[in-house]
């Protein structure tokens, strides 16, 4: 059973252009609110060491939190993630974050972070750019989900290596 897991929507692995290298990766279709897959890509280091490497895993259930995904694919050798740091065993659809933590709600309290936005310059913008741009939807989801407030989280621009 992975202990480290990573929730990410359908488009994480796309946007950093990471391939799989088993199987595929999480799909748009993958992460849907109420709808979803109950899926997973395992990264290399897990799937290596703790699974000896077997390609029979893909399409096989796993248990993480007490909730059963199927393996869907392995993360390439090297991908760690996007969180400095951290290495995750497993990445599952954002939109079951609600499962895995059945006793948190990660809405409950903005000073609780745990979801970062992650997205691709296009040519010609600059971090600066990017920065400013990522506080209008942080803003709205916030002030949405939160009436009377606007939380103006910090943005960074780094590169991914």
């Amino acid at each position: 059973m992975p202990d480290e897991v990573l929730v990410v929507s359908g488009g994480y692995f796309p946007v950093l252009g990471v391939k799989p290298l088993l199987g595929r990766t999480i799909s748009p279709e993958d992460d849907v609110n109420g709808a979803g897959n109950a899926v997973t890509v395992l990264a290399y280091g897990y799937w290596h060491d703790r699974l000896g490497g077997e390609t029979s895993v893909l399409n096989q259930p796993i248990r993480i939190n007490g909730q059963v995904f199927t393996v869907v694919g392995v993360a390439p050798k090297g991908f760690t993630g996007t969180t400095p740091g951290d290495e995750p065993a497993a990445y599952v659809p954002v939109c079951f974050m609600a499962r895995l933590t059945p006793n948190w709600n990660g809405a409950d309290r903005w000073s609780d972070y745990w979801l970062y936005l992650v997205a691709r310059l296009k040519p010609g913008v600059t971090p600066g750019q990017a920065c400013r741009g990522a506080q209008w939807p942080v803003r709205r989801a916030t002030g949405a989900a939160v009436p009377g407030t606007a939380v103006l989280l910090p943005a960074e621009a780094r590169p991914f290596s």
